[in-house]
């Protein structure tokens, strides 16, 4: 059964490292789930009445194709600054130790859609409503991407993770639905998970 073959995964001398970390990235969504449930005040829909998933992810596309070279030049910026030293995300990190076919699969569904899913829903769907309702939108964009740069413990890329916060929270603005910031969010961490691992399999 799942529950014996969780089990046995679990009890393993090294346990699966990427399916800790797809149970992790559901914990944090239903995490975020359960605090825009219990604290937002901002009724209107998250995920946009216009807006559905299949425009929200052409629009997501449009915005990867500026991502994409901004962050290039964030990431030459950011070497410079911290002399070429870069913090990967926790879970890439610890899958890329024992890239063995499950690890990589479990790994790749939390970074690419849990994860973006459950993240988008806190900063952008709760942070960035809440202060957005008080302070305007400057004060949205900078504190919902310090706290999602932040949230991911690595001092030294903190630079990338900002300006990726600030990106995903322009695309919510624009378009007025967290779809586009969640597929755009996906890709994003596919191509640096599909990076990571070429460069370690190479």
């Amino acid at each position: 059964s799942a529950a014996a073959l969780l089990l046995s995964w679990l009890s393993a001398p090294r346990p699966a490292v990427g399916l800790l970390n797809l149970f992790g990235a559901m914990a944090g969504l239903l995490m975020a789930g359960a605090v825009v449930r219990a604290f937002s005040t901002d009724r209107r829909p998250l995920f946009g009445e216009s807006t559905p998933f299949w425009p929200s992810s052409t629009a997501a596309l449009r915005a990867f194709c500026v991502l994409l070279p901004v962050m290039l030049v964030v990431w030459v910026i950011n070497a410079v600054l911290t002399g070429g030293s870069r913090d990967l995300h926790p879970a890439v990190d610890e899958m890329l130790k024992d890239p063995e076919p499950l690890q990589i699969g479990a790994t790749a569904l939390a970074v690419v859609v849990v994860a973006p899913l459950g993240e988008e829903l806190l900063f952008r769907g709760f942070l960035y409503r809440v202060v957005r309702q008080r302070w305007g939108v400057p004060a949205a964009l900078g504190l919902s991407a310090l706290a999602f740069a932040v949230q991911h413990v690595a001092p030294s890329s903190m630079l990338p993770y900002l300006t990726l916060g600030v990106a995903f929270a322009l695309v919510y603005e624009w378009t007025g639905s967290l779809w586009a910031g969640v597929v755009l969010h996906g890709l994003w961490n596919a191509v640096v998970l599909a990076w990571s691992l070429f460069q370690v399999l190479s």
